[in-house]
């Protein structure tokens, strides 16, 4: 159970990185502060503005990719960031693109665009933005997991002879103190990426359906309705 808490901990890390970077334009904070006229925007043309900043500028992938890899992120006990260390930015940023599509991240930035407006018209106080995982889920079972796995393994320095000697001591379990983070020889190079795909299938298995990255109260309702109703 504590395995399956710590997937689902680490899948909203992840969509909680998109939320940041796609809120960054539309936060509803700013928005109200700057009073501006929504009126003038339609989700549609937001989704394209926030599209064309974030996504196509590369800034999305980077902040989704700094929230994953960082140093308190873990799968299973496993550090993700000493996991993928000897990957380049490059392959880093082909392994979120395996996972979470750009067409997907477009499609999620119109769904939170469209629940933003429909709260902005209605008198409700409380806002909640939620993605779909389903997408991302499906891509951790599938071959995209299989292929971020063999990236990450494969960039990992050859291991020593003392090396596969630790490995084997602690039954090749990722998650495991002292676990070196290199490339044994086969069979035990399969037994790694045995699990480390597990692990991966494990918290798809594990993402709910929809999952809320906005859940807040505005306090100073008076003003909000105010700036609502304008």
């Amino acid at each position: 159970m504590s395995g399956v808490k710590g997937c689902a901990a680490l899948a909203a890390r992840v969509l909680a990185g998109l939320a940041a970077a796609a809120l960054v334009v539309f936060l509803p904070v700013t928005l109200l502060a700057r009073n501006m006229p929504l009126v003038l925007f339609e989700p549609q043309a937001l989704t394209q503005a926030v599209s064309e900043r974030l996504i196509e500028s590369g800034m999305l992938r980077e902040t989704v990719v700094k929230n994953l890899l960082s140093e308190e992120a873990s799968l299973g006990g496993l550090s993700l960031e000493a996991a993928t260390h000897y990957l380049t930015p490059e392959e880093r940023g082909e392994m979120i693109d395996l996972l979470m599509p750009e067409a997907w991240m477009k499609d999620q930035i119109l769904q939170v665009t469209t629940q933003f407006f429909a709260w902005f018209d209605d008198p409700s106080t409380r806002l909640v933005l939620t993605v779909d995982t389903g997408r991302v889920a499906a891509g951790l079972e599938s071959e995209a997991s299989a292929r971020v796995v063999e990236m990450v393994v494969e960039s990992w320095p050859a291991c020593t002879l003392e090396d596969v000697g630790k490995m084997i001591g602690i039954g090749a379990i990722l998650g495991e103190q002292g676990f070196p983070f290199c490339e044994p020889p086969e069979p035990l190079r399969g037994v790694v990426v045995s699990a480390a795909g597990g692990a991966l299938q494990l918290l798809g298995e594990s993402l709910p359906a929809r999952l809320a990255i906005v859940d807040q109260v505005f306090e100073d309702s008076d003003k909000l309705l105010q700036t609502k109703e304008q």
